[in-house]
C-alpha cells in the first residue's frame, strides 16, 4: 500500500512538474555552472530480482520442478552529493538505505509449492556519472551510469539453519554496475528529478547449505530496479 502511494505521488509530481516548467520563465539559468557542489535527498521504491544459475543436477534434485522469483516492492532513502564537472557532466555520490524483500517460489511435484522469503537492508554507495542534454527552459533529460557497493545489514549468511525449515541466506557484500535515465525539472527553490535505474550484480551472493532450497543453485546474483525522486 505504501509503495502504491509513493508511485501515485510520483506520477502526480511528474505531471505537475511538466505542466509547471512549460508555463514559466527559466529558473536558475546558471544552476549547473555557478556552484561546483550541490546537495539533496532522494526517496523512492525498488524491486529486487535474482539471476539464478542452476547446478547440473538441478532437475533430479528431490523432484524440484521450477524456481521462480516474486518481485516485491521495497523502499529507498538516500542523500545526494553532486559535483558539477562541466555544464553537462556531473559526478554523483548517493549513499542510500534500501529495504528490500525477495520471494523464492519452489514448485515440487504434485502441486507442492513452497515460498522462501528473504529480507535485506542494504547500506548502498553508488558512484555515478551523469550526462545531461541541452537544457530547454526548465527541463532537461539525462543518462546516468556507474558502479555501486552494497552491504546487507540483515544478512543471515553463516548463521545456523533450521533443518526442518531452513532459510535461504545471501552473503552481505554485493558489487554492481548500474545505468539509467531521468529528467531534471528546475523550480524557483529546488530541482526535481524523477529517475529509473537498473543495477546488475557481479558477484555470487549464495550462502550454500545442503538443502534443496540452496543446493540446487551454483550461483545467485542480484538484479534491482530503482525508481527514485531526487530533490536538490
Amino acid at each position: 500500500m505504501l509503495t502504491k502511494r509513493i508511485s501515485f505521488t510520483a506520477i502526480l509530481c511528474i505531471w505537475g512538474a511538466v505542466t509547471y516548467v512549460h508555463a514559466q520563465t527559466q529558473h536558475h539559468p546558471f544552476y549547473d555552472i555557478e556552484k561546483k557542489l550541490h546537495f539533496g535527498f532522494s526517496l523512492g521504491t525498488n524491486f529486487s530480482d535474482l539471476k539464478l544459475s542452476y547446478k547440473d543436477n538441478y532437475y533430479p534434485n528431490d523432484t524440484l520442478m521450477t524456481v521462480d522469483v516474486g518481485l516485491i516492492p521495497g523502499i529507498t532513502l538516500g542523500a545526494i552529493c553532486n559535483f558539477h564537472l562541466t555544464e553537462r557532466l556531473d559526478l554523483r555520490i548517493i549513499p542510500s538505505l534500501l529495504l528490500t524483500q525477495r520471494n523464492l517460489i519452489y514448485t515440487f511435484g504434485q502441486n507442492d509449492i513452497r515460498n522462501k522469503t528473504t529480507e535485506s537492508v542494504y547500506a548502498n554507495l553508488p558512484v555515478l556519472i551523469k550526462y545531461k542534454s541541452v537544457r530547454h527552459n526548465n527541463f532537461r533529460l539525462y543518462t546516468i551510469a556507474g558502479g555501486e557497493y552494497s552491504y546487507d545489514i540483515a544478512s543471515k549468511a553463516g548463521a545456523s539453519k533450521d533443518y526442518f525449515d531452513p532459510d535461504v541466506a545471501f552473503k552481505p557484500h554485493n558489487f554492481s554496475y548500474t545505468w539509467g535515465v531521468g529528467c531534471d525539472f528546475y523550480f524557483p527553490y529546488f530541482k526535481f528529478s524523477p529517475e529509473i535505474r537498473v543495477a546488475n550484480g557481479l558477484n555470487n551472493l549464495l550462502d550454500p547449505h545442503e538443502t534443496v532450497y540452496s543446493d540446487s543453485f551454483s550461483k545467485i546474483r542480484n538484479r534491482m530496479i530503482v525508481l527514485s525522486m531526487h530533490f536538490e
